[in-house]
């Protein structure tokens, strides 16, 4: 309760926040990083070491194989749909897209991107600043649909109605991106499996999926090779030995033993082959 205090998180509806905090750890004070996660079957806190990161500002800063680079071009030639950005950090699934939005639209095309997210990435296209988690996000991101923008951007598609509205702007010929909280390409698409009799229509709009994770960069100066494996790891077939490293923690990394972060991200053209198997599968195995 302390915890969630502490993030803002009352009982407002709010699906997620972070926070900052310092542990003392064999006499060293190391900042910690928080995120704190309501979902349907309850709620969720992870803790890591707080590395200070600038998130890349441009498609070229992210760290995606040559093939997702070449699907985010291509999302640059759509003009109407539903392409979903997903990260367990909200921040990063905003900042995500609005790299995307600064360089994926034609020049001449107007955005408008609903949520108080996009007010801090510095964006040249306008926002309105509304907390997803708050009042009526479902409707006003309709409201700005009404403007007839090229495209639009939600900051969350967090339910069933706002998810509604983004098939309708989509279904009307406008181009929409939204966030989803979720890890990976495979979990998105168990989603839109389970959201297929409540919402048939998401599978014909949707057009591509993006998604980010994090990756922590060890320390340089206190990395060491640790005998330690990780608690349920399977190394991969055909390895015999495995060598783990591990930052030990030093004054050139704060005691957090990383050096910083890279912001891995993946990206998948929601093709007619993806379609049909989604319209033909009866379990999400069939898809994922």
């Amino acid at each position: 309760s302390m915890i969630r205090a502490k993030a803002g998180m009352g009982n407002d509806g709010g699906l997620t926040s972070t926070l900052l905090f310092r542990f003392s750890v064999k006499g060293k004070k190391v900042l910690f990083r928080g995120t704190f996660t309501r979902t349907g079957s309850g709620e969720c806190l992870s803790i890591e070491p707080a590395v200070h990161t600038t998130f890349p500002g441009t498609i070229s800063g992210f760290d995606a194989s040559d093939h997702s680079k070449q699907v985010l071009g291509g999302f640059s030639e759509l003009s109407s749909g539903l392409i979903v950005f997903s990260s367990i950090d909200a921040g990063d699934r905003t900042h995500l897209m609005g790299a995307c939005l600064q360089e994926l639209t034609p020049s001449g095309s107007d955005i408008l991107a609903v949520g108080n997210g996009f007010a801090f990435i510095g964006g040249s296209f306008p926002v309105l600043p509304i907390d997803p988690r708050h009042g009526d996000f479902a409707g006003a991101v309709r409201a700005a649909s009404l403007h007839r923008p090229s495209i639009l951007a939600a900051e969350e598609l967090a339910n069933l109605p706002i998810l509604t509205v983004a098939i309708q702007s989509a279904a009307e010929g406008q181009l929409l991106f939204g966030g989803i909280l979720a890890g990976g390409v495979r979990q998105v698409l168990r989603l839109v499996f389970s959201l297929k009799e409540s919402l048939p229509m998401l599978p014909l709009f949707l057009k591509g999926i993006v998604c980010c994770r994090r990756a922590s960069i060890l320390c340089p100066a206190c990395k060491e090779e640790d005998s330690a494996v990780p608690l349920g790891f399977i190394p991969p077939p055909g390895i015999t030995r495995l060598s783990l490293l591990r930052g030990k923690g030093c004054t050139s990394c704060a005691y957090t033993g990383f050096a910083g972060v890279r912001f891995l991200v993946e990206a998948l053209s929601y093709d007619d082959s993806l379609l049909s198997a989604m319209e033909n599968a009866t379990t999400s195995r069939e898809v994922v």
